[in-house]
């Protein structure tokens, strides 16, 4: 999110405090999960050009996010480097609802809004825009944690509810849906 090259991105401020990230909304919040390097630097550690993810392997995003109003997400990602050309192809939206929730996105099925590189290949560059603009200045987004992972349909399990009316499903241990992460 920050760096001594770039400012803050779309946060006026930023906190990590117990592994969970906070960052206090200014406009068009973005995170670089994996960045490209300065066109024309050496990259150096993490870049996605020494770092690349295989993005027929790795195709689900999971993550739990926080925002406090319903909205959208989307994910942007390079072939090459942040700066070449075609640049960043933008992912379609991902509905987010107020709270904190655990989501999947699929991004091989996800389609596109803008750009002709799907997720598949090579990927140097990944970035989340947790809530572009439809959360107002002010507000606070958190990221307990973001995953890269296999889709593998033998680890998924169907949930089947038989009864009336509506019923919550608690995926940890503390049954309740508004715990802070």
């Amino acid at each position: 999110v920050n760096s001594v090259d770039f400012p803050l991105a779309g946060f006026s401020s930023v906190n990590f405090a117990n592994g969970v990230f906070s960052g206090t909304v200014s406009a068009d919040p973005n995170i670089w999960l994996l960045e490209t390097a300065f066109a024309g630097a050496a990259p150096v550690g993490k870049f996605g050009v020494n770092y690349p993810i295989n993005a027929n392997q790795y195709r689900i995003a999971s993550m739990r996010l926080c925002v406090p109003t319903n909205g959208y997400m989307l994910f942007f990602w390079t072939t090459n480097t942040m700066f070449d050309t075609p640049g960043l192809q933008v992912s379609n939206a991902v509905t987010t609802t107020a709270g904190c929730r655990i989501y999947f996105v699929d991004l091989a099925t996800l389609g596109l809004i803008s750009g002709t590189e799907p997720w598949s290949g090579t990927k140097r560059s990944l970035r989340l825009d947790p809530a572009p603009d439809n959360e107002p200045a002010g507000g606070t987004v958190q990221i307990d944690w973001v995953r890269l992972v296999e889709n593998q349909p033998s680890l998924l399990r169907n949930i089947t509810w038989s009864g009336t009316g509506p019923v919550d499903i608690y995926l940890d241990n503390d049954n309740a849906a508004t715990a802070d992460p």
